[in-house]
């Protein structure tokens, strides 16, 4: 070590010339010349000292990479697969009436919640109501002159055909009589179900016609949302399989189950329906809202799962990790990275099945694994 001294010296003498300001650029060159003999100098007994150093000490200059690391425990694993939903409810309906005629009167304003047997608007009458009472007239005509005919058939006077006539004409004109009555009642447009009165697509005065819409009616409690789903998942997808309803456009996220499963194939997309029940408490959900559903296809209680970004492949297509190892090197512990050959399931949100290769309790390499090499020295960091 004494050998470092005069060229300590050296650098001393150097460095205390005279100022930068009163030198010359040979004068600079100069020096700058000697200071890279200096440097040459000192760099190659500095190589020498760390080769004997290292001769005493082999371990010391083994550099030891920093990687991350995480001990492995049995935890449950979950596979889902997504498709497209449509929220959808059997309580929304377009309401129509079921006779033709003005629209007299509507009762209701577009988002007034209605119960159901409900009036919402009325049809003019006065046609049927004329109607009525003109065959009530001849009802009543009808039936005097049937009284009196039974009368005489019972005493055996007259003939069965006048009787016969008159009963005809009497039965005949109660049963139009029974049908103008029943058209009168639906001449008002009644709420099939509660619900809320979601638009008004006729106005007071038109002409309304069977087969033609006065207002829409939806309720929107008990809604589900409908998905077709891939014929390949018929063996995966069940009534009662878990799955996670999501609506982007909501930001709302629900666990669900199916409750119902189609039983026929579409043949022109080859695939089935199912349907899954949500919660609509807060009524922001909306029929044909669109979302996103997940349905679990897998599940196992007690896995080793790991994160896909430490599985790597070597030149056999075989899946391997590194792990944390133990070793001996003549007294002296170090910590090594040892190469596993793992056999891989599925993967679902960045974690990985294992299903062999790996066991509860394995300090798995988590960061800094892709520059490792089997039995390289390394380092946990914290």
């Amino acid at each position: 070590m004494n050998k470092l001294v005069p060229f300590s010296c050296m650098l001393l003498a150097v460095s205390c010339g005279p100022s930068s300001e009163n030198v010359s650029l040979d004068a600079l060159k100069s020096k700058r010349d000697s200071l890279k003999g200096v440097y040459k100098e000192v760099g190659t007994q500095l190589a020498a000292v760390e080769g004997e150093i290292a001769e005493l000490d082999p371990n010391i200059g083994i550099k030891e990479k920093i990687v991350k690391s995480a001990t492995l425990d049995i935890q449950p694993f979950e596979h889902y697969f997504e498709v497209q939903g449509v929220v959808e409810s059997d309580l929304n309906a377009t309401l129509t009436p079921e006779v033709p005629g003005l629209v007299n009167r509507i009762y209701v304003k577009t988002g007034d919640r209605v119960q159901k047997g409900q009036t919402l608007a009325s049809i003019d009458t006065d046609v049927i109501q004329k109607n009525i009472k003109e065959l009530q007239n001849g009802l009543d005509l009808a039936t005097t002159v049937f009284d009196k005919q039974k009368r005489l058939w019972d005493q055996k006077i007259g003939s069965e055909i006048q009787y016969l006539q008159a009963k005809n004409n009497k039965e005949s004109l109660e049963l139009k009589l029974s049908t103008l009555k029943t058209q009168l009642k639906k001449s008002s447009l009644v709420a099939p179900f509660s619900g809320i009165v979601d638009d008004i697509l006729t106005k007071e005065g038109q002409m309304a016609n069977p087969g033609f819409p006065v207002m829409r009616l939806v309720n929107l409690k008990n809604l589900y949302v409908k998905s077709e789903i891939s014929e390949d998942h018929i063996t995966d997808v069940k009534k009662g399989s878990a799955v996670i309803v999501a609506f982007p456009s909501q930001k709302i996220t629900q666990a669900s189950k199916i409750s119902r499963v189609g039983s026929y194939i579409d043949p022109n997309n080859r695939t089935f329906l199912v349907e899954v029940d949500i919660n609509n408490n807060k009524g922001i959900l909306k029929p044909n809202l669109i979302s996103t559903v997940k349905i679990q296809d897998y599940r196992k209680d007690s896995a080793i799962a790991i994160p896909s970004s430490v599985i790597q492949q070597d030149a056999l297509q075989q899946n391997f990790v590194y792990v944390v190892s133990k070793d001996m090197v003549g007294e002296k512990q170090v910590t090594t990275a040892k190469k596993v050959i793992v056999e891989t399931g599925l993967s679902y949100q960045g974690k990985t099945e294992v299903l062999s290769g790996l066991s509860k309790g394995d300090i798995l390499v988590t960061d800094g694994a892709r520059s490792l090499s089997d039995t390289e020295r390394i380092k946990i960091a914290g």
